[in-house]
């Protein structure tokens, strides 16, 4: 294979790049450097071999490493020499088209839209008259997400409608804004910035600029965002990135003396709410991202007068804001008859313990932490989305492989832990899951026509999911060709909206697990142990061979 090989991609004036560079000169570690700057070529290629639009990209051997936080990781951990040490080789030669199999390819493209702005299904008329009060008009995201009427209405009713209008009454409407954006601004996603700044108008619009001025500390007596505001905006940036640490907590709490938007704070009610809203951004980032919506023409020209533009997403010029301009059908079952009807599930199986052990076999650490105004609505959506039901077209162990995935690629040891369990639970083949397991993270991190297929037990097409699981958890999310292309060679068009449903609902759970601080469930970890599993991230990083990449 020849010998040892180490390959930065970086960029001039970038301060990660050069922290990447001097770990490795700590650890004498020669390396070759390609700047994405110096042509169009290596910046595709950089995104080719990795998936990632951000710089620094490592690769030792032929393997990705990832960033400068990663490879820091890795050294913390003693794992850095040990992987070098285990590994000869270099980068594979490129194909002729990598240019092309490099670009942003949004799926909006290959996806069509579905109108729900007429719907003659009573249980969906909530949404209508919900969002007709609350934006005044249906968003353009809702034209995919409509595909999947259950999880449509599902994260609405059980989810968004807890967490965004439960939190409107605590932290009122320029409050739910500040934890909006910071964690959409934090995932980068310009579709749910311009949302997090534009539904209120004046009242939002000048959230940005107000947090950067409290930041640099020239926020004045009259600013509507204080320190408390700030903290809570980190707070929600730090769930997006997985780096919530105790502090972050504490700051909300020793800050709540000194707001502007939010008038009776009551610290331990508002991270609740944090958590849940930074669980729905979790889910729009990851979902709007992964389709590439293109944003509402008026809010667009509303943020764009801050600044803030459309981005990779761009703007739907051809369909006015008036869908919900129409008198909407009514006598159908309101939005708390719905969540009374899913409550009652739950109550039946004998709670929320109950409910998760007959559904998911074990009672996950996050939904044990879950705040208790939407625990049993949360343990109900949850199961809906990832357990064999009629309307489920993808298997139950899939989908939580792919959380397993999406998790270890964001370092939320305590969410894979969970999930890997509930692969477990789900399969029909227990001891096959178990050694899918063990390689399900290089599974994903192998592209068709690279790998060793023979030993991992996947089929191309449960690679190619994992793979988009992988893609689904990186920040900045795009969509490289190169990287979506599997799920649209063996998926078909509605398969693919639960593909992307499944990866949204995994980082809305990773995000409200952050601020939860939630651990893995006991049954999990015995589980784990008893079949000999990994539950480090960073290790199950630092073993995972790629080859072809």
């Amino acid at each position: 294979m020849g010998a040892l090989e180490i390959v930065l991609f970086t960029k001039p004036g970038c301060s990660h790049c050069a922290r990447a560079k001097e770990l490795l000169a700590d650890h004498d570690m020669p390396f070759f450097e390609r700047d994405i700057l110096a042509s169009d070529a290596i910046a595709a290629e950089s995104i080719f071999r990795s998936g990632a639009v951000t710089v620094p990209q490592i690769f030792i051997g032929g393997q990705h490493v990832g960033g400068a936080d990663a490879l820091e990781a890795l050294s913390k951990g003693g794992l850095l020499s040990d992987l070098v040490d285990h590994i000869l080789g270099s980068l594979p030669s490129l194909p002729s088209d990598f240019p092309e199999l490099s670009a942003d390819e949004p799926l909006k493209t290959r996806l069509p839209e579905s109108d729900g702005t007429h719907s003659d299904e009573p249980t969906e008329w909530p949404v209508l008259h919900m969002y007709k009060e609350f934006f005044g008009f249906w968003p353009n995201c809702f034209y995919f997400m409509h595909h999947w009427p259950e999880a449509y209405k599902l994260f609405i009713y059980c989810h968004n409608a807890i967490s965004v209008g439960g939190g409107r009454d605590t932290l009122g409407g320029p409050g739910v804004g500040v934890v909006a954006w910071g964690s959409s601004n934090a995932h980068g996603c310009n579709y749910c910035k311009v949302h997090s700044v534009a539904t209120m108008g004046e009242k939002s619009l000048g959230i940005p600029e107000a947090l950067d001025k409290a930041r640099a500390g020239d926020a004045g007596w009259l600013s509507p965002v204080k320190d408390f505001e700030v903290a809570l905006a980190d707070l929600a940036g730090h769930a997006t990135l997985n780096t919530v640490s105790y502090a972050d907590l504490s700051r909300v709490r020793d800050t709540a003396g000194h707001k502007g938007l939010i008038r009776h704070p009551d610290p331990d009610n508002v991270t609740d709410y944090v958590a849940m809203i930074s669980g729905s951004f979790g889910f729009l980032n990851v979902y709007n991202d992964l389709t590439g919506v293109e944003v509402e023409p008026h809010w667009a020209n509303d943020a764009k007068g801050i600044g803030l533009d459309a981005g990779r997403h761009g703007v739907k010029h051809d369909r006015a804001p008036t869908n919900l301009d129409h008198e909407l059908p009514s006598g159908g079952p309101s939005m708390e008859d719905l969540q009374g009807e899913y409550r009652r599930h739950v109550k039946a199986a004998g709670g929320v313990d109950a409910f998760c052990r007959n559904e998911l076999g074990i009672v996950p650490g996050w939904i044990a932490r879950w705040p208790e105004v939407g625990q049993d609505l949360h343990a109900y959506f949850y199961a809906e989305m990832t357990q064999a039901r009629t309307h489920s077209k993808l298997p139950s162990e899939l989908r939580h492989l792919m959380a397993y995935v999406a998790a270890i690629e964001k370092g939320h040891d305590a969410v894979a832990t969970d999930e890997a369990a509930m692969a477990i639970m789900a399969s029909e083949d227990r001891a096959r899951t178990v050694s899918r397991l063990n390689v399900a993270y290089s599974a994903a991190k192998s592209l068709e026509g690279g790998g060793d297929r023979s030993v991992d037990g996947f089929s191309d097409q449960e690679r190619a999911a994992l793979i988009f699981a992988w893609t689904s958890a990186q920040v900045p999310l795009e969509t490289p060709k190169r990287f979506v292309a599997p799920v649209l060679k063996h998926f078909s068009e509605i398969e693919v909206i639960h593909l992307i449903t499944t990866c949204a609902m995994a980082s809305l759970v990773q995000r409200t697990a952050a601020v939860l601080q939630a651990l893995p469930s006991s049954d999990a970890r015995e589980m784990m142990a008893g079949h000999g599993l990994e539950t480090s991230s960073l290790a199950i990083k630092a073993r995972t061979r790629t080859s072809a990449i």
